[in-house]
């Protein structure tokens, strides 16, 4: 849409948690430090783009479990009690892109906290829902201005100063 995201404090900090993340995992056999997830691959920062989907990105991890391939994606901060619907969907995406780059279905993706992992269905409901948002998304590329319903959140939006808010 030519136009970018302003980078945030929150941002930068990721940037440089994302940095710490990938050198202990480097070292680890299984994902997140915990002993209960075994993981025989482990490949960073891979780049996914699909024409197809209309949709690229960059996972923070892939990993290979057996013959088993899955995202993991880090998030900083502790554990929710409910992962919230961005953070399935993001995970979602990536693994609809990863399916198609490796021709085989995904069926689980990882959200990794500070402490611990959760693991995500990657089932119907969530693929719809990842296909939903692009559609939405690509009718906002196409011209469609969707009204804005301000939210505490809006403050730290790399996108608000592009905002009609």
């Amino acid at each position: 849409m030519g136009i970018e995201e302003a980078e945030k404090e929150y941002m930068k900090m990721g940037k440089e948690k994302q940095e710490i993340f990938v050198k202990k995992e480097e070292r680890r056999l299984t994902l997140g430090g915990l002993r209960k997830l075994r993981v025989d691959e482990k490949i960073f920062g891979l780049h996914l783009s699909s024409l197809k989907l209309c949709l690229e990105g960059i996972a923070d991890l892939v990993i290979r479990i057996g013959d088993e391939w899955a995202v993991a994606e880090l998030k900083g901060g502790r554990k929710p009690s409910s992962v919230p619907l961005g953070h399935r969907v993001q995970v979602g995406a990536y693994s609809l892109l990863l399916e198609e780059r490796i021709n085989r279905i995904v069926r689980r993706a990882f959200i990794v906290y500070d402490e611990g992992y959760q693991e995500i269905q990657v089932d119907e409901n969530l693929r719809r829902h990842v296909l939903w948002t692009i559609d939405k998304v690509l009718e906002i590329y196409r011209g469609r201005i969707p009204s804005v319903e301000v939210q505490d959140k809006c403050s730290s939006c790399g996108y608000s100063i592009h905002c009609s808010w």
